[in-house]
């Protein structure tokens, strides 16, 4: 105890001789010194001529309180930022200290010296900075280094950017000093190639693939430089080649400057190493299922290459076997040189089984217009329901099923797009919630375009489309007219269209409801006016339709319609046969049919794969009574592909048969010819003639094959070959086939042209009818501006 107590009045000793004692009352006492303490921003001189305590003054409370408010008035310190202290000296005297606590300088003014290629507001935006804004050195240099990578992005790689003033907390001014440096342009992109080639990859198909181009009329298009672009093009590349086998590929780009710095070449050097091929196929850390079955799930095969395309999809199949009884997996894939030099790897995938799971509340979020039982509908079609299964693979159904309505932001380059997320439910860990999260996408548009074909000639299109649409969402307030939300909000479409020509002309309106009621069944409700010329009669056709559908599976779809039309035929040649002639005039017909349909394409605008059936059936009434039946089939299949499954070759089969009844009129017979018809011949230039005019047919069988090519690696550019060949006949029978073959282009500019790709088709007739009217060359080309 005695010890302790030593050791503390040591303690205390020591600390009396590090530091003067403060004083016990300075009341009175002279100030001998005032001293500022922490002080960075101002002058210790600045501080003291505020405060106008002085040495030789008696020391008064009322002296330093007036002192220190002074100092609080100019607005330097934070609040309760002053803290004064008195230190007694040897002398009986006083010294003053205070401790401040400054506040940084404001900035005054934001200069950018050397901009010239970068306006003041984008620099801003940039900088984020402001004046008025606290002066912040370590922010003003973020700032320094957001501009110098706006322009290395642009191409400035030599920039420099320097902070002249700002880089301390007493400057008032944040001064920049650029020096942009001249704009680098890629001037050309090139591949080598280092030891064996065998992979067929050529520099085409890699260029395909890059973000990065070189530089077009002179450097004004394109050719950006930007060093860590070229770096991620390596980086891709080199997963490019691991995905196809090649696990030893190394993609190195090189960078080859111009004497003046403005040109630089980008050469990619590729080793692409072995191909290597599958050993052993295994799957570990299954408890659920055993290996064997789990196996039966995979395509992935020993002795065949590598192919990560395949492996993804072994793993999504597992996912879903597991998915569909709400177990979430995670599978990892894994894989080992099984003998090193031999270019053979074994594979394992690595399975993480989870508990199985139910569908707990749901929550809808983001929609401000979009009711939220349209939303929620998609989700119960992939069977995400409160209280069932969790199926995983629904989730991704349903996700998919959002997307393909389009009343909802898809880019998921930005981050922005429907998305669905499952959490644990707070008071049952076996239930999952569901948070649906969308944002509303501009689903009204107004287009105006044209387009010009070798059937139709040349037409305009003036569209107003609605893709949400609500006939029963009435306004309720003027508020609900100026947002936009009356008529919005129930996933409907309404389109009213107007396409004037010069041959042919059409102006529709129309209604449809996917989901009518909340239901599986589709409405949709139209009404419209057609106009054409023939070189027959001319034709005016005025009515409306109604179809009620269902989608019965993945592939397949029925629907029942009926139509209202009257339709009257006029401007008869004089010689016009009794065949066209007594159907002149106005008549009044009615029609109620049926279609089933299938169709597994892969894709709708280039298919590769998969099929379509079409049947339909339609019983006509009215002045005429009459049955029509159509039958048509398209199958397409890829019978070459590169090595990464592109450049598909595809050949399609199309065959359609179709048949009227006796009392058919003239205006809805048969006739063969044209663009996706018979080419080589005109538009209606195939069929039963009398005096010279085509009178049309009861019975039409027309089949097709065609063979496509791409010619260059982005696919943009098609070469087709086709067989066109068919007959048109009065009745059901075939006495007179035609026979077509030609070659033409498919040119596909999405951004230009929009999704239908511009076609150009040279026909020549192999076998033909005595009165059939030829024409070698066929295109079809619409473009649509918004």
């Amino acid at each position: 105890m005695v010890r302790t107590c030593f050791t503390v009045i040591a303690f205390a000793g020591f600390i009396g001789l590090c530091r003067p004692a403060f004083a016990a009352s300075p009341i009175g006492k002279e100030i001998a010194e005032v001293v500022v303490k922490e002080n960075q921003v101002r002058s210790t001189a600045s501080i003291l001529e505020v405060f106008r305590v002085r040495p030789g003054q008696a020391y008064t409370y009322e002296t330093m309180r007036e002192g220190v408010r002074r100092l609080h008035q100019t607005g330097w310190f934070a609040a309760n930022g002053i803290e004064e202290r008195t230190v007694e000296l040897p002398d009986q005297r006083i010294q003053v200290i205070l401790y401040v606590k400054e506040l940084p300088n404001m900035i005054t003014d934001i200069k950018y010296l050397g901009a010239d290629h970068l306006s003041v507001k984008e620099l801003d935006e940039l900088t984020g900075l402001r004046r008025g804004m606290a002066m912040s050195p370590q922010r003003n240099d973020q700032a320094r280094l957001n501009i110098l990578r706006k322009y290395q992005e642009k191409g400035r790689y030599h920039a420099s950017v320097t902070l002249r003033e700002g880089n301390r907390v007493t400057d008032q001014r944040v001064v920049f000093d650029i020096v942009e440096g001249p704009k680098i342009k890629i001037r050309e992109v090139d591949f080598k190639f280092l030891g064996p080639h065998e992979s067929g990859i050529s520099s085409g198909m890699l260029r395909n693939r890059l973000t990065i181009s070189r530089a077009r009329i002179g450097g004004l298009i394109q050719g950006e430089y930007n060093p860590g672009q070229i770096e991620h093009d390596a980086e891709q590349l080199t997963e490019y080649y691991h995905g196809l086998g090649y696990l030893d590929a190394k993609v190195r780009a090189e960078r080859m400057f111009s004497d003046d710095h403005r040109w630089v070449d980008v050469v990619f050097h590729v080793e692409e190493g072995t191909r290597y091929k599958v050993g052993q196929v295994r799957v570990v850390g299954n408890k659920e299922y055993s290996e064997k079955f789990l196996l039966g799930y995979t395509n992935l095969r020993g002795d065949e290459f590598y192919d990560r395309t395949i492996i993804r999809s072994d793993i999504n199949r597992i996912k879903d076997l597991y998915g569909y009884q709400g177990r979430a997996i995670a599978i990892r894939e894994e894989f080992v040189e099984a003998q090193p030099g031999t270019g053979v790897v074994n594979v394992n995938y690595q399975v993480m089984e989870g508990p199985p799971s139910r569908v707990g509340r749901m929550y809808v979020r983001g929609n401000t217009v979009t009711k939220d039982s349209i939303i929620l509908r998609e989700l119960a079609d992939a069977g995400i329901l409160p209280g069932q299964v969790l199926s995983y693979p629904g989730v991704r159904t349903a996700e998919n099923n959002l997307r393909r309505t389009q009343l909802f932001m898809d880019n998921p380059m930005e981050g922005v797009q429907p998305t669905i997320e499952l959490r644990d439910a707070i008071d049952n860990p076996n239930l999952k919630d569901v948070f649906v999260t969308v944002r509303e996408a501009q689903t009204g548009s107004f287009m105006v375009g044209g387009g010009i074909n070798s059937d139709a000639g040349i037409t305009g299109s003036v569209v107003w489309n609605e893709r949400n649409f609500d006939l029963f969402r009435f306004p309720t307030s003027i508020d609900d007219i100026t947002s936009l939300r009356a008529f919005r909000g129930g996933g409907q479409e309404f389109r009213l269209e107007a396409v004037p020509g010069n041959i042919f002309q059409r102006y529709t309106a129309s209604w449809r409801d996917p989901r009518l009621f909340d239901s599986p069944y589709s409405l949709s409700v139209s009404g419209y006016y057609f106009n054409r010329g023939y070189n027959e009669y001319v034709e005016d056709r005025l009515g409306g339709r109604v179809t009620l559908g269902r989608r019965l599976d993945q592939f397949w779809s029925a629907s029942l319609s009926t139509r209202v039309e009257g339709v009257t035929v006029r401007d008869l040649p004089f010689n016009a046969p009794m065949d066209i002639r007594r159907d002149e005039g106005y008549s009044f017909l009615t029609g109620v049919g049926g279609n089933l349909r299938r169709d597994s394409r892969d894709n709708y605008l280039r298919p590769t794969s998969g099929s379509v059936l079409d049947l339909s059936y339609e019983q006509v009434f009215g002045d005429y009574q009459f049955p029509i039946l159509t039958g048509e089939f398209t199958n397409f299949f890829t019978t070459y592909e590169r090595t990464d499954r592109t450049g598909k070759h595809v050949l399609a089969f199309r065959s359609q048969a179709s048949w009227a009844g006796d009392d058919t009129p003239v205006f809805e017979r048969f006739y063969g010819g044209g663009f996706r018809s018979i080419r080589g011949f005109q538009f209606r230039g195939v069929g039963p003639f009398e005096n010279g005019y085509n009178v049309g047919g009861q019975f039409a069988f027309m089949n097709s094959a065609e063979y496509q090519i791409p010619l260059v690696p982005s696919e943009s550019l098609y070469l087709v070959g086709f067989v066109d060949s068919g007959a048109v006949e009065r009745n059901f029978t075939i006495n007179d086939y035609r026979l077509t073959a030609g070659v033409g282009l498919r040119i596909s500019m999405p951004q230009l042209l929009g999704p239908v790709p511009l076609a150009i088709d040279f026909g020549f007739p192999i076998v033909k009818g005595q009165n059939d009217q030829e024409q070698i060359f066929s295109f079809w080309f619409g473009v649509f501006g918004q």
